[in-house]
């Protein structure tokens, strides 16, 4: 399969420079980008239906900066301060880092790691006794859930924002495109939702598993993975190599 245009299925990037401009200034590919999802906070009335008061928890999972933003607006909103003894386990260090916008960081109660959930699932088992709040949107991470409903913690996901699909820009042609990219589930189904019928004929990369399988579910055709295991970290790492191998 020759590649000669990719859509990127999160926004460009503001400087105009990304992992991907190697691709369009080496190999002369056209990389298009759309961001199908739009974040909105729910407001504190939909939280409070929810039946969830964050200070009854001791520990809070952050895999995202959304839920960071949208929690600790909440809790401005409500009032709540959440007590420095508050353990805070992120997905990434830069989750981590920006923790430090909203709260004092002690370093002994937070535990930031690498994208390397088995990693962040290392450090949540050593505090099974704390009470875990998830904030997330509809839902939350598949793989950290089902760890916490197999080691029977006492956890709560809480939604704090949503995700709503973006329809595709009118202005922009998309026809043409060889590789749809995802990286999250719910970006899967914010495509299938608004893509026309030619689009979702189009092959598709993947990033982490749960998305591969979200994609397959839909019934789009998943020719690339992003696989860690065999060196393939990341998506421009992906591409480049395939491009390479198909022009040798």
């Amino acid at each position: 399969m020759q590649i000669k245009r990719i859509l990127i299925t999160h926004g460009a990037p503001a400087n105009g420079k990304s992992s991907y401009s190697l691709l369009e200034e080496q190999y002369g590919v056209e990389v298009l980008y759309h961001s199908f999802l739009e974040v909105r906070g729910i407001s504190v009335m939909e939280f409070r239906k929810q039946g969830v008061n964050p200070l009854d928890y001791t520990a809070i999972i952050f895999t995202n900066k959304h839920a960071v933003d949208h929690f600790f607006r909440i809790c401005k909103e409500m009032r709540i301060e959440m007590p420095a003894t508050t353990r805070y386990f992120c997905l990434t260090q830069q989750i981590g880092m920006y923790l430090q916008k909203y709260i004092q960081v002690r370093k002994r109660k937070l535990y930031a790691v690498d994208r390397d959930v088995k990693a962040l699932l290392r450090y949540i088992d050593k505090y099974k006794q704390e009470r875990f709040l998830y904030p997330c949107s509809e839902e939350g991470r598949r793989d950290i859930v089902s760890h916490l409903e197999k080691k029977k913690y006492h956890y709560r996901l809480v939604q704090v924002y949503r995700m709503e699909p973006v329809p595709l820009d009118k202005e922009k042609d998309y026809k043409g495109v060889d590789l749809v990219c995802f990286f999250a589930p719910a970006t899967v189904d914010a495509f299938m939702e608004v893509a026309d019928d030619s689009l979702k004929k189009v092959p598709v990369a993947v990033y982490g598993e749960s998305t591969k399988e979200r994609a397959l579910a839909h019934g789009l055709e998943v020719v690339l993975e992003v696989k860690p295991s065999k060196g393939i970290v990341n998506m421009a790492q992906l591409l480049e190599d395939y491009i390479k191998k198909g022009r040798k």
